[in-house]
C-alpha cells in the first residue's frame, strides 16, 4: 500500500510540475509574441486557463495528502488530546463527504458538457476534455481524506492541530 501511495504521490507531483512548466512556457511565449513582435497569438490564453484549472486541482489533491489545507483551529488550541482527535476525525469526515459529493457532481457536470458537443473557441478541442481534471482531482482528494481519516482514527497521525 505504501508503494502505491508513493507512486500516486510521485505521479501527481510530476503532473503538477509539468502543468506549471507548460503554463509558464506558454504564457512567456504569449508575452514575447505580444510585446516583441507586436503579434498576439489567439490560443495561449485559453490553453493557460485550461492548464491552470488542472494545476489547481492537482495542487488541491497534494495539499489534501499533506493535510495542509487552510483551517481555523482555535478549538484545537484549547482542547485536550482526546478532543483534538475528535475534531480532526470530524474535519476529515466532513472533507470526505464534501470531496465525494463534488467528485460526483463535477463528473455529472462533465458529462452534461460533453453532451453539448462544444469546442473551445481558439483551439480544435472539445470543451468537456478540459473538465476531466476537476472530478479526477476531487476523487484524489476524497481518497487522501479517507486516508487521513483512517490514520487519525488509528492514532498514526499527529492530532496536535497547531503545528
Amino acid at each position: 500500500m505504501n508503494k502505491l501511495l508513493r507512486i500516486l504521490d510521485t505521479v501527481t507531483g510530476y503532473a503538477g510540475n509539468f502543468l506549471l512548466a507548460m503554463l509558464i512556457i506558454i504564457a512567456f511565449l504569449q508575452v514575447v509574441c505580444r510585446y516583441c513582435f507586436n503579434y498576439a497569438l489567439s490560443w495561449p490564453e485559453e490553453i493557460c486557463r485550461f492548464l491552470f484549472i488542472a494545476l489547481a486541482y492537482a495542487g488541491a489533491a497534494l495539499t489534501m495528502r499533506s493535510d495542509s489545507h487552510l483551517r481555523v483551529d482555535v478549538a484545537l488550541s484549547f482542547s485536550g488530546p482526546r478532543m483534538k482527535k475528535f475534531f480532526n476525525i470530524l474535519a476529515h469526515a466532513c472533507s470526505i463527504f464534501y470531496c465525494a459529493a463534488c467528485a460526483y457532481l463535477s463528473y455529472d457536470m462533465m458529462l452534461e458538457v460533453k453532451d453539448m458537443e462544444q469546442y473551445a473557441s481558439s483551439i480544435n478541442m472539445e470543451v468537456w476534455i478540459t473538465w476531466i481534471p476537476i472530478p479526477l482531482g476531487f476523487v484524489l482528494m476524497t481518497f487522501y481524506a479517507v486516508l487521513l481519516f483512517v490514520q487519525t482514527i488509528a492514532g498514526k497521525k499527529n492530532t496536535g492541530g497547531t503545528e
